[in-house]
């Protein structure tokens, strides 16, 4: 019930934050399949608790949107993301257009949403408000695009069919 009443009286930032982790945790669960390691596991731990930490500090953070999280988290799913395509260079797999695609990704959405805190300052314009939704949304839109691009891909291959 709490979390209804604070959805009604207020924006939808509050999501965010629990957006972000959820993104970060299953990202980072499929690239530490991908990569077979146990560090990708070691640096999610250690931006979790980086998180956990920014939180406690400043609760007011869930006000906004978390540039600090989201940098954080980004850049520990684009390192996975580099260590993967490396990997990827002496032992082909078969997710390297996915993993290029959010290795894409990712540096756009962590731009766009490190100046998302922006939007709430007056000195600016609401235009810039609109040119980041639209830049963000566009990004993502391509993303999906793409992942729907390998998805036709994949089922085409006549290993597919075979079984």
């Amino acid at each position: 019930m709490f979390w209804v009443k604070v959805l009604k009286a207020s924006n939808n930032l509050i999501l965010f934050d629990l957006y972000l982790v959820l993104e970060f945790l299953f990202l980072t669960l499929f690239l530490k399949a991908l990569i077979d390691r146990k560090w990708p596991m070691w640096l999610f731990y250690s931006v979790i608790a980086l998180l956990v930490i920014q939180f406690g500090v400043d609760p007011s953070v869930v006000q906004g949107y978390n540039g600090a999280g989201v940098a954080s988290t980004h850049m520990a799913l684009v390192l996975m993301c580099i260590s993967y395509l490396y990997r990827s260079l002496s032992h082909p797999g078969d997710h390297v257009m996915l993993v290029a695609g959010l290795l894409l990704y990712l540096p756009i959405s962590t731009i766009t949403f490190l100046a998302g805190n922006l939007v709430f300052d007056p000195a600016y314009a609401q235009s810039l408000s609109l040119n980041l939704i639209f830049v963000n949304s566009a990004a993502y839109f391509g993303l999906q695009l793409w992942f729907i691009f390998i998805w036709l891909r994949w089922l085409r291959r006549p290993s597919f069919h075979s079984s």
